[in-house]
């Protein structure tokens, strides 16, 4: 294979790499994997006990959970950005319908990464945008297919 001048080249790496690779590590390819983010999760709003952090503790039987009507969003902060080119997410009894996923360096100017809508039925649901890395990251529910929301675990 040769690469000629102004062209570029893709390689995906079917192992881990060994070593000092800090900076060297290109973007995960869509769908491949998924993982549970570990930041500061909030949320417009919760119900009684049921907080923005249990959506992301990997745990399918906890949850967040809101009755407040409107657009409400739930969005977890990293240590540092990271590379993201899609989510998934497990929905349970009263699921979101229409969403939006954001992006921001600053949690104040928000990027829109994709506008969808998300099944009237129960488990896990993958969705993709394109490969960008972000300090935060925020779904907006702007519809839902019943009165309250409840989404299990986000990853």
């Amino acid at each position: 294979m040769s690469k000629r001048l102004g062209q570029k080249i893709a390689i995906e790496f079917t192992e881990k790499l060994v070593g000092d690779v800090s900076g060297k590590n290109p973007p995960s390819v869509r769908g491949k994997n998924y993982f549970r983010p570990t930041g500061t999760a909030t949320a417009s709003s919760q119900y009684s006990s049921y907080a923005a952090s249990r959506a992301f503790d990997g745990d399918t039987s906890s949850y967040w959970y809101t009755r407040d009507t409107g657009t409400q969003w739930i969005q977890v902060q990293f240590n540092e950005k990271t590379y993201a080119s899609g989510f998934r997410w497990n929905i349970g009894s009263y699921p979101p319908n229409g969403f939006n996923v954001y992006g921001s360096e600053d949690g104040a100017n928000w990027n829109l990464l994709t506008t969808d809508n998300s099944p009237n039925s129960t488990g896990w649901y993958a969705f993709g945008f394109p490969v960008s890395a972000w300090l935060y990251y925020r779904w907006e529910i702007t519809s839902r297919h019943s009165s309250y929301l409840r989404i299990q675990d986000i990853e």
